[in-house]
């Protein structure tokens, strides 16, 4: 079990990597050249800022049982087919059940932004949200190291 953070898009990646410390599980920081990241924990991977670059390089690195954190559904998706646990920054787990509905959702939101319509977009990031987060992997962890 690792912990893979989508660095660009995560906004507390210094806590995940403390927990990730705390249970001695490996970390990796994933993100792009107009990040600027350092950890004396944790493995820092620097991916190209071409297209999609940091959500390829998560997708062919994970493994069954690693730990995703990304708002990204579609590295959610393949994550999941991969036997990932996968995390969204706000704390919710993305699941094999849902995630065809929220890609659906994704899609029509990507259809209405290019006629123009505006879509409403997330609510301002809580304290309440990085806790959740943080609870949410450490649940993980904890249950897994339990069943093994």
């Amino acid at each position: 079990m690792r912990i893979i953070i989508d660095a660009d898009a995560c906004p507390i990646v210094k806590d995940i990597v403390s927990l990730g410390e705390k249970y001695q599980l490996p970390v990796l920081i994933c993100h792009d050249f107009a990040h600027e990241m350092q950890s004396d924990y944790a493995k820092v991977i620097l991916c190209d800022t071409g297209y999609q670059s940091t959500d390829q390089y998560i997708v062919n690195e994970v493994t069954i049982n690693d730990i995703v954190i990304t708002q990204d559904y579609g590295v959610a998706a393949v994550c999941l087919i991969k036997g990932s646990y996968v995390v969204h920054p706000l704390g919710f787990c993305f699941e094999n059940q849902t995630i065809d509905e929220m890609l659906a959702k994704r899609h029509e939101h990507m259809k209405k932004r290019l006629r123009k319509v505006r879509v409403k977009g997330p609510k301002k990031r809580t304290k309440e949200n990085d806790e959740k987060l943080l609870d949410t992997i450490e649940k993980i962890i904890l249950n897994y190291k339990d069943y093994f």
